[in-house]
């Protein structure tokens, strides 16, 4: 199985995922998030989609294979854009795939089969719009991008992804690291569910984004991806540091120990200019 985690993150979307497939017997490592590349006419390779897909490993990549199709499709037709499609054309994208997704897992079905398979789309328009929407195993398209802002797919969201994610109290609000915290709940999973591997492997997560007019879905660097794993670390201790702090002082002192470096920190941070 496996842990899959988007966030709707400043002007872009983060996806992030482990690399652990299992089997009946051994487990093995692959990636699971695929950037969408099509080459244009002109000789310009446009990057309008990130993809990421749980569940069954032959029709997760039968669907990358299909979101690509479509988005060629679209994008060489499309010949006074060229580049980026605007909200109508991601629309038109989206419902295209999550037409040939439905006629896919029906025919399986007719056959006898049924599809253990859920996908994740996540885009920024030409007018710089993130957007991010989960594919369930019917084929139906659900956005994320406006609320909740997030999606997380695999059986890792279920042994612990979701219920962390709670716990952290996230909202879509929060200015948080979302790259890091993508890390974290991959990693914190990880260490309970043995289908998850930990977060290691730097071109399983992705930030797509708008740059100026052109959209950029950048992975991340070796070095980003052992400084991401490292502050991971840090934050656990700091985690188990915190609930050791209120067992030995108590709740109402902690609390108020800690408000009171919160305050100081505050009052001590320099005021941003008018």
């Amino acid at each position: 199985m496996t842990l899959v985690v988007a966030f709707v993150w400043g002007p872009g979307v983060v996806v992030s995922a482990d690399t652990r497939v299992s089997g009946p017997v051994v487990y093995g490592e692959e990636r699971k998030v695929d950037v969408v590349r099509v080459r244009m006419g002109d000789g310009r390779v446009l990057t309008p989609a990130v993809v990421a897909g749980a569940g069954d490993g032959a029709l997760v990549k039968q669907s990358f294979t299909l979101v690509e199709q479509t988005f060629r499709r679209i994008l060489q037709a499309d010949a006074g854009g060229g580049g980026q499609p605007d909200a109508a054309g991601l629309d038109q994208a989206v419902a295209a795939v999550e037409d040939s997704l439905i006629q896919r897992y029906r025919s399986l079905r007719e056959a006898g089969l049924e599809p253990d398979t859920s996908l994740l789309l996540a885009s920024v328009t030409r007018e710089g719009e993130p957007r991010l929407y989960a594919f369930d195993s019917r084929g139906l398209a659900e956005p994320r991008h406006t609320s909740p802002g997030y999606a997380m797919l695999g059986k890792g969201a279920l042994t612990g992804g979701q219920l962390i994610l709670s716990m952290l109290g996230y909202e879509p609000s929060k200015t948080w690291d979302l790259g890091l915290l993508s890390a974290f709940l991959i990693d914190a999973v990880s260490t309970v569910d043995p289908s998850v591997s930990p977060f290691w492997d730097p071109r399983s997560s992705v930030y797509i984004r708008l740059e100026g007019s052109e959209v950029v879905a950048a992975a991340l660097t070796e070095e980003a991806t052992r400084d991401t794993a490292k502050r991971v670390a840090e934050r656990k201790a700091l985690i188990r540091m915190l609930w050791d702090t209120l067992e030995q002082l108590g709740d109402t002192q902690a609390e108020q120990a800690v408000s009171k470096a919160l305050g100081k920190l505050t009052a001590a941070r320099p005021r941003r200019p008018p």
